[in-house]
């Protein structure tokens, strides 16, 4: 997208981000980390614009190749020759359209805004402000109506300051240590209907606090400690229709309570422990379009409980105890698009049960044990462009079968010694963008297959037998951002 100036005077985006210069210098910190010593490669050329920008900017000797891949073009051009942050034209960034703009303040700010800060509608302020007296300033815009603020660490007196903002309708405050105190000064914000509190230690009495926030119909208080009392709380959001609530301590009786909440069509219990008797509570909901039970303790006769819920489209059930009687429930769920039976107990018999479910697109069997003979009956299920057969012991022959997914664009067989004569089998797979075939025992020749994909956006082949030069040869891939070889 070519560069632009702006002269707008009225909102034409519904979300502005406010960098300040800290901020930037942690962004550009954490890509250099993300570059150097993950993908381990860096080059000269790379090295010489570094220094043509950076010392324009004054900003430390970080990584800019992953900002350059998004912004592109003119906006890119700018950036090295310093005219980013001084200039008064505004550039576009080619992977989303937001402006990138400029100012006289100590702030930088992208997107798309009006010359005065009135008309804002949306403000998106990145990690790593730490500070609550920089969230003080953000109250100055009163018509706000949507926040995010997350891994701030704002604390109690930071929801203080957002609790001024009554228009708000939607809020995000995940990872900011706000506490019981802070909930209850967020509980002021009558109007809102999104609440993400994820991450926030507010506890079972933080829960009846948010519990008076009755237009509330999406609300994520996960990684809270909030129990079973905590449930019964938030069970009186009558209107809520999504709920996330993993890693919450609650059980049976918890489960219990949010089984009143009659209009959820998305609810996310992961890593608590409601076992089957919990999941015969949870059955109840039947307007659920979309179910996480995963790590519950939930077993065959809890994934019979579950499979009376008939609108679910999307079902994780991963690491429970559930074996192939289980399947034969869950394979009635025939509206299922994604299916998450990762880390149970399900052999070839079980993997027979879930080929009848034919509309699925994404399906993860990781960690169980379906042998080639479950990956057949798996090969049946011609719409799926995800799968996850890691850890399955399917073998060459397996592969075989596997191969005959023609639309799929993710495949994960780890750990399945397919070969070097299972190589070409994958190679026929010419959709897909992201491959991991690590510790297979494949070689240079398996390893020329793979190189066939050219669609391929992420290979992982650590832990065969690859060489060197076979590995460079990998490497010419022209669409790969990640590669895993060693």
């Amino acid at each position: 997208m070519s560069g632009q100036r702006s002269n707008t005077s009225t909102i034409t985006t519904s979300v502005v981000s406010i960098l300040c210069m800290d901020v930037v210098q942690y962004c550009f910190e954490y890509l250099s980390v993300k570059e150097v010593h993950v993908h381990r490669r860096v080059s000269k050329l790379f090295l010489q614009t570094w220094v043509r920008c950076f010392t324009k900017l004054c900003l430390p000797y970080y990584s800019l190749r992953r900002w350059q891949l998004c912004l592109g073009g003119k906006a890119w051009a700018a950036l090295v020759n310093g005219e980013f942050l001084g200039g008064s034209t505004s550039y576009s960034c080619e992977s989303c359209g937001t402006l990138l703009s400029s100012c006289s303040s100590s702030l930088v700010v992208t997107s798309q805004v009006s010359s005065s800060f009135a008309e804002v509608v949306g403000v998106q302020l990145p990690s790593r402000w730490r500070n609550s007296d920089n969230i003080a300033h953000v109250t100055a815009l009163s018509n706000l109506t949507s926040l995010v603020l997350r891994d701030n660490h704002i604390g109690e007196a930071g929801a203080a300051h957002v609790a001024a903002l009554s228009n708000l309708t939607s809020l995000d405050l995940r990872g900011n240590y706000i506490r019981e105190a802070g909930a209850a000064h967020i509980a002021m914000l009558s109007n809102l209907t999104f609440l993400n509190l994820q991450c926030n230690n507010i506890g079972e009495t933080g829960a009846a606090h948010v519990a008076v926030m009755s237009n509330l119909t999406s609300l994520n208080l996960n990684l809270n400690w909030i129990g079973d009392s905590g449930a019964a709380c938030v069970a009186v959001l009558t209107n809520l229709a999504s709920l996330e609530l993993q890693s919450n301590n609650i059980r049976e009786a918890g489960a219990a309570r949010v089984a009143a909440l009659t209009n959820l069509t998305s609810l996310n219990l992961n890593f608590n422990w409601i076992g089957d008797s919990g999941a015969a509570c949870v059955a109840v909901l039947t307007n659920l379009t979309s179910l996480n039970l995963q790590s519950n303790n939930i077993g065959d006769a809890g994934a019979a409980r579950v499979a009376a819920l008939t609108n679910l489209t999307s079902l994780d059930l991963r690491s429970n105890s559930i074996g192939d009687a289980g399947t034969t429930h869950v394979a009635a769920l025939t509206n299922l698009a994604y299916l998450n039976l990762q880390s149970n107990s399900i052999g070839e018999a079980g993997a027979a049960y879930v080929a009848a479910l034919t509309n699925l697109t994404s399906l993860d069997l990781r960690s169980n044990n379906i042998g080639e003979a479950g990956a057949a009956h798996v090969a049946a299920l011609s719409n799926l462009t995800s799968l996850d057969l890691s850890y399955n012991n399917i073998g060459e022959a397996g592969v075989a079968h596997v191969a005959a997914l023609s639309y799929l664009t993710f495949l994960n067989l780890a750990v399945n010694n397919i070969g070097d004569a299972g190589a070409p089998y994958v190679a026929a797979l010419t959709n897909l963008t992201s491959l991991n075939l690590y510790n297979n025992n494949i070689g240079n020749a398996g390893a020329t297959h793979v190189a066939a994909l050219s669609n391929l956006t992420f290979l992982e082949l650590g832990g065969n037998h690859i060489g060197q030069a076979c590995a460079a040869h990998v490497a010419m891939l022209i669409n790969l951002t990640s590669v895993i070889s060693t």
